[in-house]
């Protein structure tokens, strides 16, 4: 885990200084984000982010678009309810003492991001539970005539997984950036891939997630344009019986806009899993090709699927390769008051520290409604099934996860960043031949002060 935080501390440092050597792009209007036309293998980055309402508390609105730090405070009263199979239920109340930097610095040559939250959970009832939390985003965009270079590193620090995670409930509902919601929901397909994935629940267990990723497109001509990504992704849990893991992920792609509404793209994909402890081991290739369609203003879909071998290195049992077929996909729809995002996700992920790599299925849905100028609602669900694999976990023929969440908040805008809002969240877990049952209800209720943007030169 030392070795992680060193490696993440270098990436942020060297995202924060790296030189700037081509042209930037124009800033994006207020509320929206920079992407290139016509590339399928980040349609889901800019749909995701687009689909954010434009109310009076987005990120953009307080600096319109331009240089600036902004700063805010959150505190969230809940009541959890813990009940499981083995008969150990409980009821406790929490609270969530949070502070949050949100920062963008545009210049003639690139645009840096940073987005962190930092504070920690304070149970009232004094049994252990109490926990600090931690999450970071720093990205920057370098852009010339024909070559684009993008640079991220992301992590955050947990006491559970991240999957439904409700202590940023409140965040989210006094403003919304895009980026905190990547670090810890994925709702970016792409940092979805390359983000540990963390859908399987278990005990208050403090977990450390880290990313680091760069990407470089170069546009061939108008329509289309060549792309090599790469990234790496680690996982690391403290507590013994955990499996902490490592993920390595090169992908390059060729992306050609057919039309001004179809964009198609041809995407080869190598990952490699590690565990730490372990000799087993995953590698897979994959050759997919994608569909990007505009099929209205309001009505955007983006699916991706093709084939994929795996290759198990020490295998336990079963065959030394498989083939298969992976699968990504979203639609979005996006009017001035109504937002709606559908996903879903077939491939290999790392396990979310439980298993020695796992076959997820995941799906999520979101729907935002801003009713007035000062009242805004949402309600999002999401479910994820882990499979684990014969070749790499001892004992098992296929244990598996089925893990759903929902959440419903509603939010009212009470002046310059600051909110009142109240929300509800349920977790569920069924899971076979390995950790038990169990459910947990949450009812938060929070106030967020959001201080004055302070513009930066």
């Amino acid at each position: 885990m030392p070795k992680l935080i060193c490696i993440f501390g270098l990436a942020s440092l060297a995202l924060a200084t790296f030189p700037g050597g081509m042209r930037a792009q124009e800033a994006a209007a207020p509320g929206q984000t920079q992407t290139t036309q016509g590339n399928t293998s980040d349609a889901l980055l800019s749909q995701s982010e687009q689909t954010t309402n434009n109310s009076a508390g987005d990120l953009y609105s307080y600096s319109d678009g331009r240089s600036f730090v902004l700063p805010s405070i959150n505190l969230t009263t809940q009541l959890r309810s813990d009940s499981s199979g083995l008969g150990n239920d409980s009821l406790r109340a929490q609270t969530y003492v949070l502070g949050r930097l949100a920062l963008r610095r545009v210049s003639a040559r690139s645009e840096f991001m940073l987005d962190y939250v930092g504070g920690g959970r304070i149970s009232t009832v004094g049994d252990g539970t109490s926990s600090a939390i931690h999450a970071l985003e720093l990205s920057r965009t370098i852009s010339g005539r024909r070559t684009s270079l993008w640079l991220l590193a992301a992590g955050s620090y947990l006491s559970e997984a991240s999957f439904g995670f409700n202590g940023f409930a409140g965040l989210d509902n006094s403003y919304h950036s895009g980026a905190l919601n990547r670090v810890l929901a994925g709702t970016s397909a792409y940092l979805r891939d390359v983000t540990p994935d963390q859908t399987i629940l278990t005990a208050r267990v403090p977990r450390l997630s880290g990313t680091l990723g760069t990407r470089v497109e170069y546009k061939l001509s108008p329509r289309s344009s060549w792309t090599v990504a790469g990234s790496y992704g680690a996982l690391r849990l403290s507590s013994p019986g955990y499996v902490s893991s490592g993920n390595v992920q090169v992908r390059t792609s060729y992306d050609y806009q057919v039309t001004r509404k179809n964009t198609v793209a041809v995407i080869y994909r190598f990952a490699a899993f590690r565990f730490a402890g372990l000799d087993q081991s995953v590698d897979e290739h994959a050759v997919w090709l994608s569909l990007a369609r505009r099929m209205s203003s309001q009505w955007r879909l983006q699916i991706a699927a093709g084939p994929n071998v795996e290759l198990f290195r020490a295998r336990l049992s079963g065959p030394a390769s498989l083939f298969g077929w992976g699968v990504n996909g979203s639609l979005t729809y996006q009017l001035q008051r109504t937002a709606l995002r559908f996903s879903y996700d077939r491939g290999l992920t790392g396990g979310s520290g439980v298993l020695a790599g796992a076959r997820t299925n995941q799906f999520q849905a979101r729907v935002e409604r801003t009713f007035t100028r000062r009242w805004q609602g949402s309600v999002a669900a999401a479910y994820a099934r882990n499979e684990g694999l014969t070749q790499t976990v001892p004992g098992i023929d296929r244990a598996s996860f089925q893990t759903w969440y929902g959440t419903a908040g509603l939010s009212r805008h009470l002046g310059t960043g600051s909110n009142l809002y109240v929300g509800y969240g349920v977790r569920s877990q069924r899971s076979y031949g390995a950790l038990p049952s169990f459910a947990t209800h949450e009812i938060s209720l929070g106030f967020s002060w959001g201080f004055r943007s302070i513009a930066l030169q």
